[in-house]
């Protein structure tokens, strides 16, 4: 854009040189001053347009922690187990409601495959192998997970995965992600580290 205005003044400065007719002083810093303060309105344009697109959208963190597995005896008391379950839940932190839902877990190897997967069918067909979601998996007959609605700056509803069932199904992996996916397809990840 500044090439453009510059190349411009160039050219106009090249065609009033050859007729000898430099103008006044004036007359340059007045045309300077405009194209100086037609570039300022641009870029005053295109930032307010970015921040109008960022205030419009919604954005998904997920958090997670560890915590003790609890068990309810038959008198209905709570006990604590010494088993442990990986708790996670996401959070909106964008200015307006998103629908999201969880997809499953991957190793971080996989997850860069999908995220590098070149075309929409390859993606998809990259999320259905790779990625699994251990409730459906454990619990035969649980139909497969609907989209929540979050509004901004409130969280979901918690899930939580036994670290033995990790444990069990990735061993060998160090690392894995945890996926949830927008209404429109847009992956959002976090990476755990497992205790070896």
């Amino acid at each position: 854009m500044i090439a453009f205005f510059v190349g411009i003044s160039l050219t106009l400065m090249g065609l009033s040189f050859n007729k000898g007719d430099f103008g006044s002083v004036a007359d340059w810093v007045s045309g300077v001053g405009s194209i100086f303060a037609i570039v300022a309105v641009y870029q005053q344009i295109k930032q307010s347009d970015k921040q109008y697109r960022l205030d419009k959208q919604s954005n998904l963190l997920i958090a997670s922690g560890i915590r003790k597995i609890k068990n309810t005896d038959e008198n209905g008391i709570e006990i604590t187990t010494s088993k442990e379950e990986l708790l996670f839940w996401g959070t909106n932190d964008g200015n307006t409601a998103g629908s999201f839902k969880f997809i499953g877990i991957c190793t971080k190897k996989q997850y860069l495959e999908i995220i590098n997967s070149e075309h929409d069918n390859l993606k998809s067909k990259n999320i259905d192998n790779y990625i699994i979601d251990p409730v459906l998996e454990v619990v035969i007959g649980l139909e497969e997970r609907k989209f929540e609605l979050i509004e901004p700056h409130c969280v979901s509803s918690e899930i939580s995965i036994p670290l033995e069932y990790i444990n069990n199904n990735w061993s060998k992996d160090r690392e894995i992600c945890l996926v949830y996916m927008d209404a429109v397809g847009n992956l959002y990840k976090k990476d755990i580290i497992k205790a070896v």
